[in-house]
């Protein structure tokens, strides 16, 4: 395929879609770009075949999944078929997540110096961390949040907006400390424009900051504020919660990709037995 040839079907296939998350959008339109110029330099057709081949290249099975996701996209928008395409299964130990002494000590770190400003940065910071670790957000969709996307009286929170995966809106919950913390955190900051965005901080320079608090707290700073989320999940299973569930807070299309939390709960499986066979 020549390259202007190239441009031409990536230039389609990134018009259908519109509605899709922007960050998606550049991914998915980066992944279909690398598969095809692959294809060319290979001398392959662009089919589901050469696809399988592809993923081969990489090692991480949430990378294969990514790129199983946008090439599987392309190939319907190019007329081929995609019934072999299955997501791979990704080991669960690679999904970090904070147990209770970590929690704790996350949320009780402070960063910065106890003045007027430094303790609002602080509020902020930990607000952040609190709902994505407490309302299983992703730190795109918490940075986003608007004053009208908030019902502190009925603890929810709207998601909504380009930011989220497939632009679908869903409703999360807050627990009644974090309620408390965003009712005093709005009130203080004079929050009353139901369109202003509750958080002036962008995802880049959070997961900077992230770093610090958990360095602080004397925690593994590899971990990523994406590990807050897996945190929320990984609870929320073992103290109860239903799969369906779960899939509609975290805004997940596939119950599979759910289902990965299901391999927390075999601790709770563990202690069971151990009360039971002597």
């Amino acid at each position: 395929m020549r390259m202007s040839a190239i441009s031409d079907v990536v230039d389609g296939y990134t018009r259908t879609l519109y509605g899709k998350a922007n960050n998606t959008r550049r991914l998915y339109t980066s992944r279909v770009k690398n598969f095809i110029e692959w294809c060319r330099e290979e001398k392959i057709s662009v089919d589901q075949k050469s696809v399988i081949q592809y993923i081969d290249n990489f090692n991480s099975g949430s990378t294969k999944n990514q790129i199983i996701a946008a090439l599987k996209s392309f190939l319907v928008y190019y007329g081929k078929e995609v019934k072999h395409l299955k997501q791979v299964p990704v080991v669960s130990a690679s999904r970090n997540h904070l147990d209770d002494d970590e929690q704790r000590k996350l949320l009780q770190a402070r960063l910065y110096s106890k003045t007027k400003f430094g303790a609002i940065k602080d509020t902020r910071n930990q607000l952040l961390i609190r709902l994505m670790m407490k309302s299983g957000l992703r730190v795109s969709e918490a940075v986003n949040i608007k004053r009208n996307d908030i019902d502190i009286r009925k603890r929810s929170i709207r998601v909504r907006g380009e930011h989220v995966k497939r632009n679908k809106e869903r409703l999360t919950y807050m627990d009644s400390n974090t309620a408390t913390l965003m009712h005093i955190y709005i009130k203080k900051l004079r929050i009353a424009d139901p369109e202003q965005r509750v958080f002036t901080i962008q995802p880049p320079a959070f997961r900077k900051i992230f770093k610090r608090y958990l360095e602080l707290a004397g925690l593994d700073n590899t971990y990523s504020p994406h590990c807050l989320r897996h945190t929320f999940a990984i609870h929320y299973m073992q103290n109860g919660g239903k799969i369906d569930k779960l899939k509609k807070i975290l805004g997940h299309s596939d119950i599979n990709t759910t289902s990965i939390y299901l391999n927390y709960t075999d601790d709770e499986l563990k202690e069971e037995y151990d009360q039971i066979i002597k």
